[in-house]
């Protein structure tokens, strides 16, 4: 979420004493970064996806052509529960990304400038 992060780090003020004027927020600007890191994050996770049938189609195949023993199976099956465990924990992370940018898009184009800077302030601090 590195890329979400930074984005919504740009629209975030440092908290100031007393009656000092906020910066308008761009709200199109903000719009279309988010847009993008939606972008970014369906590519990924679809990456995601296509590599985790191609780890699970050279299992099948390594299960299904070896015919010296079980251990190669083994190793095979080892190999993809790993990978599958990182691929898997990637696409969570990216999906938790796309919605969190989905929600930000959703609530961008119905609130007011501060509302929508504490929405921000709290999703920051809540993403880490």
């Amino acid at each position: 979420m590195k890329r979400l992060r930074s984005v919504l780090a740009l629209y975030v003020e440092p908290i100031h004493l007393g009656d000092a004027e906020r910066a308008p927020l761009d709200v199109e600007r903000l719009r279309e970064q988010l847009r993008q890191v939606g972008r970014t994050s369906e590519a990924y996770f679809a990456v995601c996806v296509v590599m985790l049938m191609v780890l699970f189609v050279a299992a099948l195949w390594a299960a299904l052509r070896a015919t010296e023993g079980t251990g190669f199976v083994k190793e095979a099956f080892a190999g993809l529960g790993v990978s599958m465990f990182g691929l898997i924990r990637a696409m969570l992370g990216l999906w938790r990304e796309k919605v969190a940018t989905d929600v930000l898009l959703t609530l961008a184009a119905s609130l007011d400038s501060d509302t929508l800077r504490s929405v921000i302030a709290v999703l920051l601090k809540r993403l880490g």
